[in-house]
């Protein structure tokens, strides 16, 4: 349950919860925001996905496509901040699936 998943972060002294996406629910993403958690889920790769997880107000979404990401949220209006790699205008994603950075 949702507040299982709180507590035990909280035993850990984490800061952070990251559920598989299918687990998320806003009221499991209400208790742990309560708790003074935040949420990132992984690891979702369609829009309807992307949407489920907005719509439940997680802190952050993992994912397979980030420059699939960004762009949907940028589409959506809504904030969009990019991986450890940089967004994807500087560091473009090559196809065999790595970031070729300047």
């Amino acid at each position: 349950s949702p507040g299982d998943l709180v507590a035990a972060t909280k035993a850990a002294r984490a800061t952070i919860l990251s559920p598989l996406y299918g687990l998320v629910d806003k009221a499991g993403v209400e208790s742990a925001h309560a708790a003074g958690l935040q949420v990132v889920a992984w690891t979702a790769n369609t829009p309807a996905e992307w949407d489920k997880l907005i719509g439940a107000g997680v802190d952050a979404i993992i994912t397979d496509d980030p420059a699939a990401l960004i762009a949907y949220l940028k589409a959506k209006g809504l904030p969009a901040l990019w991986d450890a790699h940089g967004p994807p205008d500087i560091c473009p994603k090559a196809s065999d699936g790595t970031y070729h950075c300047n």
